[in-house]
């Protein structure tokens, strides 16, 4: 997809000013969104606006741990309506 927000890259000790030089005109990467940055050249995912707000919802935690962890179920809880 070729997605990344900025905490994720801080998280592999990519600076925050690297990052801004990466994404001038002419640069490796595209700003798409505040914090959330896209590879020039890679392959067009679809509804990047959309995608951009979910990566922004936990910017430290990437996109295919987050789908390993909706694979699963919520855990329910018991509780009753009738109870006080």
């Amino acid at each position: 997809m070729g997605l990344v927000t900025r905490a994720q890259a801080r998280g592999l000790g990519i600076a925050w000013s690297s990052l801004s030089h990466l994404a001038e005109p002419g640069g490796a990467m595209e700003r798409i969104a505040h914090g959330v940055y896209r590879l020039r050249g890679s392959a067009d995912p679809g509804h990047l606006s959309l995608r951009a707000v979910w990566l922004r919802l936990d910017p430290a935690t990437p996109a295919w741990k987050r789908l390993d962890r909706s694979a699963r179920p919520p855990p329910m809880r018991e509780t009753s309506s009738a109870s006080p």
